[in-house]
């Protein structure tokens, strides 16, 4: 259980429930409730380490579960780097 908890808290932020979104200079949080996520949120996430990893989709199930949750761990910041970069960038614009 031990190894459970340390995972939990070491990709605490892979597990946050919803996104982030700033309205009216409040961040509010929104959640996808339709259900896909729930569904078929392992397959998704795999066939992004695929992309990632530059792997097929059966290779992806195969790696290591804490290479799995890093790559997932970097993928979600260099998404919220671009994000961040993006808004500035059209900061400057408009």
């Amino acid at each position: 259980m031990s190894s459970i908890q340390r995972i939990d808290n070491e990709f605490k932020g892979l597990f946050e429930r919803g996104v982030n979104e700033e309205r009216d200079g409040q961040i509010r949080s929104r959640v996808n409730d339709n259900g896909f996520m729930q569904r078929y949120g392992w397959i998704y996430q795999a066939t992004i380490i695929a992309e990632h990893e530059r792997i097929n989709l059966e290779q992806a199930f195969e790696l290591p579960t804490i290479q799995a949750l890093n790559d997932l761990s970097y993928i979600k910041a260099k998404n919220s780097f671009d994000a961040e970069q993006m808004k500035k960038i059209y900061g400057k614009h408009s």
